[in-house]
């Protein structure tokens, strides 16, 4: 069900965008691509955990391997969401000003970090059974990590979202700016 609805969402954006201006459309409104490319991770991650749900309610085993891509996908998808908020934070000053070349290395280690952290947490959960008192999956260190770095990146958003908010004139982008903000702070509070 979730596949379906993050694929429709994905084609819909795209033939949204391809009907307001062409066949251009993408090329010209990154955001936009990294928003469709999210929802076909998500759509895809779905496809996959459901294949092996399907299996697993069959036989009781699954397919491990569709299991661990389909954590990868949704890992993937949660990553590309963080980076579109931070961009659109900074109004895409993390890749093209110069001065920003540190904080672009930090902010891609530190995804990089998140989405292996993310998966080796949601491995170690799946496929090894220890005999810890740990209920939930984010009580052990690895998920602990992984709610730390989310702190970090959402700090990150909106310090950024504050900066580029009091440099705006326009009221329609401060707007803009104040709604992406209500969206980060609901994204990242409900992230792991």
């Amino acid at each position: 069900c979730s596949a379906l609805a993050f694929g429709s969402l994905g084609y819909c954006l795209r033939a949204l965008a391809r009907r307001s201006s062409g066949a251009e459309a993408l090329r010209s409104r990154p955001l936009l691509r990294m928003l469709i490319l999210s929802t076909i991770f998500s759509a895809t991650g779905a496809i996959l955990l459901f294949l092996h749900y399907v299996k697993y309610s069959f036989d009781g085993w699954g397919i491990p391997f569709l299991d661990l891509l389909g954590v990868t996908f949704v890992c993937l998808a949660k990553a590309t969401l963080s980076l579109l908020q931070l961009l659109v934070a900074k109004g895409w000053a993390l890749f093209y000003s110069p001065g920003e070349a540190y904080q672009r290395r930090v902010v891609i280690c530190l995804l990089g970090w998140i989405i292996f952290m993310s998966l080796a947490c949601e491995v170690h959960s799946e496929f090894f059974h220890d005999w810890s008192a740990d209920i939930y999956m984010y009580e052990s260190w690895t998920g602990t990590t992984i709610l730390v770095f989310n702190l970090f990146l959402f700090l990150e958003t909106w310090r950024s979202m504050r900066i580029t908010y009091r440099h705006e004139t326009s009221e329609e982008v401060r707007v803009f700016y104040v709604a992406i903000a209500a969206s980060a702070l609901i994204y990242f509070l409900s992230l792991p």
